[in-house]
């Protein structure tokens, strides 16, 4: 059986999609700014070292970050249910007087 402790901490998935979508939106963002400054060409001789590829791949790394940050706040758990047993026996007590 697998369930999780705190159900509630997986509502933090939904902030996921969100981060996703505004994480696009700079970068359309970003790139038309770059446009506006200047041609494709010479932002290649500005800037030679940046790389989108890295930035996406630090943000889809940090992104998976999250969502494991999320699954272990809600504490997943594996094993069989508890049940309730009965207990037979007899409570036994032994009494010494020494004097």
């Amino acid at each position: 059986m697998f369930r999780f402790e705190n159900e509630y901490y997986l509502y933090g998935l939904a902030i996921i999609p969100l981060l996703v979508a505004l994480y696009i939106y700079l970068q359309i963002r970003s790139k038309k700014r770059m446009q506006a400054y200047a041609d494709s060409k010479l932002l290649e001789k500005l800037m030679p070292e940046s790389s989108s590829g890295m930035q996406h791949l630090k943000f889809s790394l940090l992104m998976m970050a999250l969502t494991c940050f999320i699954f272990a706040l809600a504490n997943p758990q594996i094993g069989s249910s508890r049940d309730k047993g009965t207990r037979k026996g007899v409570d036994i007590m032994m009494c010494l007087d020494i004097s």
